[in-house]
């Protein structure tokens, strides 16, 4: 039975929700892997996509990191909504979520320990064994939303198969398909197999805690028992800790209910943020088009706002989902309102219950509410306007939520309508050249020391065909540094000369080097 290399698979609603809230808070590019990473449908929906003939014929991916490179930001958000969409789809039952929660546990606690592992025995990539361990009982997640029948058992009894046939259409290499096929193997069998394979292998077995596990270190690696015992024990504490941080409960029955409904309500409410925005595209200057989206954003608050945008050193009121505008303009420098406080810290901020200022007042008046919430909209500056949505005490926590996601789209818009200026233009070139010669130069040792490697190795050799070998991967070496070198000169483009002469033959060359494999 074939196996689709994108297929679907359920996640915990509790991770979901966590790397969406990480992707829309823009927390820092690890972070997010790290969330990711600790999930097995996750990690498959990013290893098919990122593998898939999208890209082409490219390298290998043997890590989570590398998959997410490859994606890029935007397009890992697009995958991410995707999965929380599908999310809702699978209708589980509470014993179907309880073994959710349970192989989450073990398949974390399989990866840690394989990463683990692969550090304590040398083992050159200890995040692939991680990623292999995420995925090694992937057909036991498969059986979970399939049907009771022959199928599922189907799943469950060919689970290192059925992670085989993926990993191997993912393209991950015959080392990674091995250790997947041959996870349950025999300890004696495979303590003189490849380093990979006896890593998944032992993983697997230690994830389960028991005296077999133990017995299998020793064979395995020549582990003593007071060590593997004390693996076991930290990896607990780190599952614990990472099941803490997303709040996942594991000493208590799991029920999903709660984290469900609240992943239907965000996912609901980044639809209806995006759907508000296609209502006033953004047309015509950025501070027109922002005054004129405050209605929409009243559209999917039902509550009552306005819009400030920036003018000079000050805010003016430029439009109203409430009616009449009236002429209002405050400076920004003295930061004391909610209003003004959002727009210098460029957060979003409830008034709640904090004591309002003269200015506030001023704003309650105009909405008619007896609380606030103020939204800043970045654009080319750390802020380009602000919304101010009307709320009750009890609903401001909702309305901040939806302003958010909205602010944060319009932003994107905004910034991507906004010209860039000449200079910030030559300035960034300026900057990437910079960082091109750094990069070749940290490429160029390493290049040197292999190519004095080679030629020492040489010298030693008396076979005439191996020199003649070593000569070719000298040569190899000599042209790649050589077009390195032609990076890192590469000229600047002189706005005052932008058709200047070059020599055609040299071009010609440098293509013929580039595309010559």
């Amino acid at each position: 039975m074939l196996i689709a290399p994108d297929i679907q698979l359920p996640s915990l609603p509790e991770v979901t929700l966590r790397v969406l809230e990480a992707c829309h808070q823009d927390e820092n590019y690890r972070r997010i892997s790290d969330i990711v990473s600790a999930d097995t449908a996750l990690v498959t929906r990013v290893l098919a996509l990122a593998n898939s003939a999208l890209y082409g014929p490219t390298s290998q991916i043997r890590s989570i990191d590398q998959a997410l490179l490859r994606l890029g930001t935007r397009r890992f958000h697009t995958l991410v909504l995707t999965a929380a969409l599908r999310q809702l789809l699978y209708e589980l039952g509470a014993d179907q979520w309880q073994q959710l929660r349970d192989f989450w546990r073990h398949s974390l606690t399989t990866a840690l320990t394989a990463r683990a592992l692969a550090t304590l025995t040398r083992y050159p990539e200890p995040d692939q064994a991680f990623m292999l361990g995420m995925l090694h009982n992937v057909g036991e997640l498969i059986a979970l939303k399939t049907p009771p029948g022959e199928t599922q058992q189907y799943y469950l009894d060919r689970q290192s198969d059925i992670a085989a046939e993926l990993v191997e259409s993912w393209g991950l290499g015959p080392m990674a398909v091995d250790a997947m096929r041959y996870q349950q193997a025999m300890p004696t069998e495979v303590r003189d197999a490849g380093h990979l394979v006896k890593l998944i292998s032992l993983a697997t077995r230690l994830a389960l805690s028991d005296a077999v596990g133990i017995a299998a270190a020793g064979t395995i690696f020549g582990l003593n028992e007071e060590l593997t015992r004390e693996i076991n024990r930290r990896i607990d504490q780190e599952v614990s800790g990472v099941a803490e941080s997303l709040g996942i409960p594991l000493s208590e029955d799991y029920d999903a209910r709660h984290s469900n409904h609240k992943l239907k309500q965000t996912i609901l409410k980044q639809a209806m943020a995006s759907q508000a925005l296609e209502l006033s595209p953004i047309r015509g200057s950025a501070q027109e088009s922002l005054a004129a989206t405050v209605t929409s954003l009243t559209l999917i608050t039902g509550l009552p706002a306005l819009y400030f945008g920036q003018a000079g050193d000050g805010l003016t009121l430029l439009s109203s989902s409430t009616g009449d505008v009236p002429d209002l303009t405050v400076a920004i420098g003295a930061a004391t309102s909610v209003l003004t406080e959002a727009c210098s810290s460029g957060s979003a901020l409830c008034l709640d219950h904090r004591s309002p200022t003269v200015l506030d007042r001023q704003l309650l008046s105009l909405l008619k509410t007896p609380s606030l919430v103020a939204i800043p909209v970045r654009g080319e500056d750390p802020c380009a306007g602000v919304f101010v949505v009307g709320t009750d005490h009890e609903s401001s926590g909702q309305a901040e939520e939806i302003g958010r996601l909205f602010s944060a789209k319009l932003s994107d818009a905004v910034t991507a309508t906004q010209p860039r200026s000449t200079a910030q233009d030559g300035l960034e070139a300026e900057l990437a050249r910079q960082a091109i010669r750094r990069q070749v130069h940290e490429v160029s040792n390493p290049l040197t020391i292999i190519r004095q490697y080679i030629y020492q190795l040489r010298n030693r050799l008396d076979d005439n065909e191996v020199q003649g070998e070593l000569d070719v991967i000298r040569d190899e070496l000599d042209r790649a540094g050589d077009l390195l070198l032609q990076i890192s000169r590469a000229p600047s483009h002189d706005s005052t000369n932008p058709t200047g002469a070059c020599n055609l033959n040299d071009e010609l060359r440098i293509l013929r080097d580039l595309l010559e494999d």
